[in-house]
């Protein structure tokens, strides 16, 4: 067992002895340094951790990456999602000859290292170690550890996509931070795959912005890529009827392509430098009574 899976199951039980509230504001004050208001939020942090008790009733569908997939193609075309050569609960049903050299195998039901795999080679995994590969993903389950419950509702299944890759790597992340449908801020990470990982927030119109979120290295300053608009609107179209959240995008060429919603950035749990922009940002997370529900 990894350490990785070591460290969830003690946060699990943790949590299973001092109820999930306390847990979330121990976890908060641990990561952050002051005490969180869940009743009456005000920071962005605040405000996410406060979401994982009263969660949108969409919420198990967002992070679903197999059932998201159909709210994307509603919402703005099938063109952004990646291509899909399978999706499905059995390892020993996926088609190995017909997979191509490189692809991305993931765990539809959840996030985080252990439920991805990058195969930049088929030929160096026999399809045995493929199977035995997703059977392991298939039993990992999370949510618990970070107080999201949304993922205790979506059923385990895998899915492999199409590698995305220009010039031979894989391109930066674009994450907009989308309130209200609007998108304020866009992050940029690169090398977040075996590199050191470089990150900036600019706005919409590519303006640098004076915040960072904690964990990565000194800022980079990113080139703002040619469809900025383009990627913007659809990341608005996704976030339509939503208070808050995080529509993450890639750009291959002129290609706009989609990666998944996030309700939750950082489980609530990542500083902002300096820890003022917590509250501006706080600030922009919309009452969700006045928003229209998401359809």
């Amino acid at each position: 067992m990894s350490i990785e899976r070591l460290k969830s199951q003690a946060k699990i039980a943790y949590r299973s002895v001092v109820g999930p509230r306390l847990y979330e504001q121990l976890e908060f004050w641990r990561h952050l340094g002051y005490w969180p208001d869940l009743d009456n939020p005000r920071t962005f942090n605040e405000r996410v951790c406060a979401r994982k008790f009263h969660p949108p009733s969409k919420a198990p569908m967002f992070a679903d990456k197999i059932a998201v997939r159909e709210f994307v193609r509603s919402r703005v075309g099938d063109e952004v999602l990646t291509r899909l050569y399978y999706a499905g609960d059995r390892p020993d049903r996926i088609d190995y000859a017909a997979l191509p050299s490189r692809f991305v195998l993931k765990g539809a039901h959840g996030s985080g290292p252990e439920l991805r795999a990058l195969i930049w080679n088929k030929s160096a995994l026999s399809r045995k170690a493929l199977c035995d590969l997703g059977w392991r993903m298939l039993r990992r389950r999370c949510g618990l550890e970070v107080n999201e419950p949304w993922y205790t509702e979506i059923p385990s299944r895998l899915m492999i996509e199409e590698m995305l890759l220009e010039d031979g790597r894989i391109p930066p992340d674009y994450k907009f931070y989308v309130f209200a449908g609007q998108a304020l801020y866009v992050q940029v990470i690169d090398g977040r795959h075996g590199e050191t990982p470089r990150s900036r927030f600019y706005d919409r119109d590519w303006r640098v912005q004076p915040f960072m979120r904690e964990g990565y290295g000194e800022a980079f300053d990113f080139a703002r890529p040619a469809n900025l608009s383009e990627m913007a609107s659809v990341a608005e179209a996704l976030g339509a009827g939503s208070e808050f959240v995080r529509v993450d995008l890639y750009s291959v060429g002129p290609r706009i392509v989609f990666g998944e919603l996030t309700l939750a950035p950082g489980a609530g749990w990542v500083p902002f430098r300096p820890p003022s922009y917590d509250r501006i940002l706080g600030g922009h997370w919309s009452d969700e009574r006045q928003i229209k529900p998401l359809s």
